[in-house]
């Protein structure tokens, strides 16, 4: 009995320890777990701190933009009332611009009104003309059936047709004569009247013949002149485009850097008269107009210009030094 007594108080001593051992396992966990979690605080207050100062970085350079916009704001402030001058200025030419946009606006409205109604008399004009050109047609087709056939032997059809084109007779078919009615009428006509339509077909041919040669001679003598203004305008360009090439060799020299700038060179002094007259001979050589003859029209121009430009040069200095003999 005293065995067993020590043997459960031996038992019951080392539960009791087992379980001091995981109750103090459990409070090292605890008090670790703790230890992490201060460190964690520690660090995220770490993080927090730096992104406070961050912030604060951020909020120093929002003030100084804030304080250079406001500079920016004041000094548009100050402009602001010059530009509003100016506004009050372009205002007033917008508001006049706009009356003269309306009176234009007005003349342009009843320039196409008249323009339209110019258009309405036109189309009305065409159709008749086209009415009259088509009566015109019927009649000549009558009368060349009436020249070339002979009446008696022309189908009821076209003794029809010719009866209603010159006799102006109904279309429809009641009431029409007889065929032998219609004979006798178309024969009378023939006899009568188809002399007189000849000489008048004769005399307009003859006057629509006059008329083409005319028209035809005026688009000549149009395309002649449209020809000659487009010579012309080309002679003015190029003569442009010389004169421009003179004054450029002409800059910044006297005449004998004029002349080696178009080619001509000159030994020596260029002040000598007998350089200048050798030189000027040469360039009369090569730029005279009467050797340009099938150059272009540019080079042709050129010359020209060069020539007036030396040969007024010469002058002057013929002028101031008692001239150059020879030339």
């Amino acid at each position: 009995s005293l065995n067993v007594h020590k043997e459960v108080e031996a038992i019951l001593r080392a539960s009791h320890s087992q379980q001091g051992w995981q109750c103090a396992y459990a409070e090292w966990e605890k008090w670790s777990l703790c230890q992490q979690q201060c460190s964690a605080d520690v660090h995220l207050m770490e993080a927090t701190g730096m992104a406070a100062g961050q912030q604060y970085q951020v909020a120093v350079y929002q003030l100084q933009q804030a304080q250079a916009v406001a500079s920016l704001a004041m000094a548009t402030s100050n402009g602001a009332s010059q530009e509003h001058s100016l506004h009050s200025s372009l205002a007033s030419s917008a508001t006049l611009t706009s009356e003269s946009a309306r009176l234009s606006m007005e003349a342009a409205r009843a320039d196409h009104e008249k323009a339209w109604l110019a258009l309405e008399d036109a189309r009305l004009r065409k159709e008749q003309i086209t009415k009259e050109l088509a009566i015109h047609s019927r009649e000549a087709a009558a009368w060349e059936l009436l020249e070339t056939k002979e009446v008696k032997e022309m189908e009821e059809e076209e003794l029809v047709m010719v009866a209603m084109v010159l006799h102006e007779l109904p279309e429809s078919l009641e009431g029409l004569p007889s065929k032998s009615e219609l004979h006798r009428c178309l024969q009378e006509t023939k006899d009568v009247h188809l002399s007189a339509w000849v000489t008048w077909r004769r005399r307009n041919k003859t006057e629509t013949e006059s008329l083409m040669r005319q028209q035809n001679r005026l688009a000549e003598l149009k395309r002649e002149q449209s020809a000659k203004e487009e010579v012309a305008n080309e002679e003015a360009s190029a003569r442009e485009h010389a004169l421009a090439q003179v004054r450029e060799w002409a800059l910044d020299g006297d005449l004998c850097t004029f002349l080696e700038r178009c080619g001509v060179s000159i030994s020596g002094d260029g002040s000598d008269r007998g350089l200048l007259q050798k030189a000027y001979r040469k360039m009369m050589l090569k730029y005279h107009p009467d050797r340009m003859g099938g150059r272009p029209l540019e080079q042709r121009v050129l010359a020209e210009e060069i020539t007036k430009h030396v040969t007024s040069s010469l002058a002057q200095i013929d002028a101031e030094n008692g001239g150059l003999p020879g030339l």
